[in-house]
């Protein structure tokens, strides 16, 4: 079932989102489709893999849901985004920032973090922790007003929240 078509506004033209955030989910696509699938896909979405390279370039909303769309729809998996997101937190597909994370020796720290780590991958997303202790943790996710936001983004958001614990080697 392919996901619905998100509301696009003029804000979603703005760059918004740092091309970090996209890098794992489009390892993950490449890893299980093959990187001749990704690349078609990018170019599909209007970018270009040198673009998406560029951790310092930041990019719309707009281009990064309809490059969801394209690799849920290029995939046949609609649960592509969510299982993308709970790959993340590996060195496969963050890079990195899987070390960084790794080293702060809990998902409760890790979690205590992602407002912070957030903040340097998108302009428009409010992350707060509400609840925190050993074994829960309540996380409130809010868009910027005037920005809309995606399912297909939102599971992979949530794919990544629940993969935390994996990631870090505890079950």
């Amino acid at each position: 079932m392919p996901a619905t078509e998100p509301t696009t506004t003029r804000a979603d033209e703005q760059p918004v989102f740092n091309t970090r955030l996209v890098e794992p989910l489009l390892k993950f696509f490449a890893a299980t489709h093959g990187q001749d699938a990704a690349v078609q896909a990018v170019e599909a979405a209007g970018l270009t893999m040198a673009q998406l390279a560029d951790p310092d370039l930041w990019i719309s909303a707009s281009s990064v849901n309809r490059l969801n769309r394209l690799l849920v729809e290029r995939s046949g998996n609609p649960m592509l985004t969510y299982e993308a997101g709970l790959a993340m937190i590996s060195p496969e597909y963050a890079g990195s920032t899987y070390y960084v994370l790794r080293s702060m020796g809990s998902p409760r720290l890790v979690y205590s973090q992602l407002p912070n780590l957030i903040k340097s991958l998108s302009r428009i997303t409010n992350w707060q922790i509400e609840s925190l202790s050993r074994s829960h943790a309540v996380v409130r996710f809010e868009v910027a007003e005037g920005h809309s936001d995606d399912e297909l983004f939102c599971l992979n958001r949530k794919g990544a929240l629940v993969g935390i614990p994996k990631g870090l080697g505890l079950p």
